[in-house]
C-alpha cells in the first residue's frame, strides 16, 4: 500500500472513532438521536463529495467544491444549534426541578 492510501485508511478509521465517542458521550436519548442524525447527515455528504470528485470533469469538481463546502458549513452550524438548544433545555428541567425542591 502507497502512503496516500495508508494515511487515508487511518483518517476513515479516525472519522469512524470520532462517530462513535460523539454518540457514546452524548448524555440523553434525544442527543444522542441528535448525534446519529448529524453523523449520518456528515457521512452522506462526505460520500457525495467522494462521488462527485471522482465522476465529474476537472472544471465541474472545481465548480462542485462551492456548494459542497457552502453546505457542509450550513450543516454544522444547525447542529450546533440544536445541541445548543438540547443542553439548554436539559439544563432548564434541572434548574426547575431544584427550584421545585427549594420551595
Amino acid at each position: 500500500m502507497s502512503l496516500p492510501w495508508v494515511l487515508l485508511v487511518i483518517f476513515v478509521g479516525w472519522l469512524c472513532w470520532h462517530t462513535w465517542r460523539s454518540i457514546q458521550r452524548s448524555r440523553d436519548p434525544r442527543e444522542r438521536a441528535l448525534a446519529m442524525r448529524g453523523a449520518l447527515a456528515f457521512w452522506l455528504l462526505g460520500l457525495l463529495f467522494t462521488i462527485a470528485l471522482v465522476f465529474l470533469p476537472n472544471k465541474a469538481r472545481l465548480l462542485s467544491l462551492i456548494p459542497m463546502f457552502l453546505l457542509a458549513g450550513a450543516l454544522v452550524k444547525a447542529y450546533r444549534h440544536s445541541h445548543a438548544q438540547l443542553r439548554a433545555s436539559r439544563q432548564d428541567r434541572v434548574q426547575f426541578e431544584n427550584m421545585k425542591r427549594v420551595n
